[in-house]
């Protein structure tokens, strides 16, 4: 069975794992400090600026276009914050 959750620890922009799903939930870890940005500008980054925003605890539900979670991207205010995420379908 392959890996249907996991967590990420933000080190400047950082790619979600190279995993095949159409849709999976993202959330904010709970002892986050500063708000985390979930997207991709088109260019394969994303930013506060163009980032959908999280502070701790939150969450989105995501529906994946090209149907892999590595289309997605994150980065925090902060150095060392966390998100979560788990497939909602594989």
């Amino acid at each position: 069975m392959s890996q249907r959750s996991g967590q990420i620890t933000i080190t400047g922009v950082t790619q979600f794992p190279d995993i095949h799903c159409t849709a999976a939930g993202i959330k904010a870890h709970p002892d986050n400090t500063d708000t985390i940005w979930i997207g991709n500008d088109g260019s394969n980054i994303v930013g506060s600026g163009t980032g959908f925003p999280l502070n701790a605890g939150e969450a989105i539900i995501v529906v994946l276009e090209y149907e892999n979670l590595n289309t997605l991207y994150t980065v925090a205010d902060v150095a060392d914050e966390k998100v979560c995420w788990i497939l909602a379908d594989a």
